[in-house]
């Protein structure tokens, strides 16, 4: 097993998944451990480079004109993605809705992997179907063979890096969807007399503001009284190795006194990787197989 580094990407992909939100050149964010060659096992990614050591991460953004609108803005663009190497070959091409609209970089099926630094650029619409290019607004270069440090979440402008997937280490990817339960525990001493709630409020919010909008369940409890215990259900977002913070707000009536209490807790869920064995590939050469064979190479995440 694999208990560390679920979320960086170790080995050249055939296939990158971006999430696209506008943003301009200054927005994007690389957070990455501190130091000189940390080990990236252990340490806490908690440092966002600044510009000036994008290079050394072989990333350059620049922006055209006014560049992309602010973040969150809705919209249709178009995309185009392909190898510096040779730019006649696409990996894709075609129009995105924001914010939150997905593309795939993907390799053509002659090759196994992507090259090793790749463009990303965002275009307005030339049409009303956006079926075609219009005016350039941001382009990307970035390192996308994975020998630099590379993350899920990486954001390089309006692109953000959210699933990755390669020839042996299979899927890498952010849409995990763990079960989560949470347990709330109230001290109340009243001679044995029930709390009886009024309201109950469960706030889920992204350490990274970037992830996810913040999550508000509220829960029709008025007139349950506690003791017995009692359970409520309800669907949350998180992303795997990313850290939440929990806001509970519960209020009730005990004794004919009102009750109110606030409580805040840290919800991280993280993951091991365990490799489901290689798979027989008789074409032999060492370009890795055929396409179809390498994407039975997968891994499986546990929570």
């Amino acid at each position: 097993m694999i208990e560390c580094n679920f979320d960086r990407c170790l080995e050249r992909p055939f296939r990158m998944l971006f999430r696209v939100d506008t943003r301009t050149c200054d927005q994007s964010i690389l957070r990455r451990c501190p130091g000189i060659d940390p080990d990236t096992c252990s340490c806490v990614r908690d440092t966002t480079l600044t510009p000036d050591a994008w290079p050394d991460q072989k990333f350059f953004c620049t922006d055209f004109g006014s560049g992309p609108p602010p973040a969150g803005t809705p919209g249709t663009y178009y995309i185009r993605a392909y190898p510096e190497k040779d730019t006649t070959v696409t990996y894709f091409a075609g129009p995105v809705t924001t914010p939150g609209g997905l593309f795939n970089m993907t390799a053509p099926a002659t090759e196994t992997e992507v090259e090793a630094n790749s463009f990303l650029e965002l275009y307005a619409c030339a049409d009303a179907a956006c079926s075609a290019p219009g005016t350039l607004l941001q382009q990307v270069l970035f390192h996308s063979s994975c020998s630099q440090q590379l993350y899920l979440f990486d954001i390089f402008g309006s692109f953000q890096l959210v699933e990755f997937e390669s020839t042996t280490r299979g899927l890498i990817s952010s849409f995990v969807a763990p079960s989560v339960a949470f347990e709330l525990s109230l001290d109340v001493t009243a001679g044995g007399t029930p709390l009886t709630l009024d309201f109950m409020s469960v706030v889920v919010l992204a350490e990274n503001p970037e992830l996810l909008e913040p999550q508000i369940l509220n829960f029709d409890v008025a007139g349950t009284p506690i003791p017995p215990t009692f359970t409520v259900q309800a669907p949350i977002n998180i992303f795997v190795g990313q850290v939440f913070q929990v806001v509970t707000t519960i209020g009730g009536q005990l004794n004919g006194l009102g009750c109110f209490e606030v409580s805040n807790s840290t919800l991280q869920c993280n993951a091991t990787i365990e490799p489901t064995g290689d798979d027989d590939d008789s074409g032999g050469g060492g370009g890795g197989g055929s396409k179809k064979n390498r994407r039975r190479h997968q891994r499986k995440l546990f929570l």
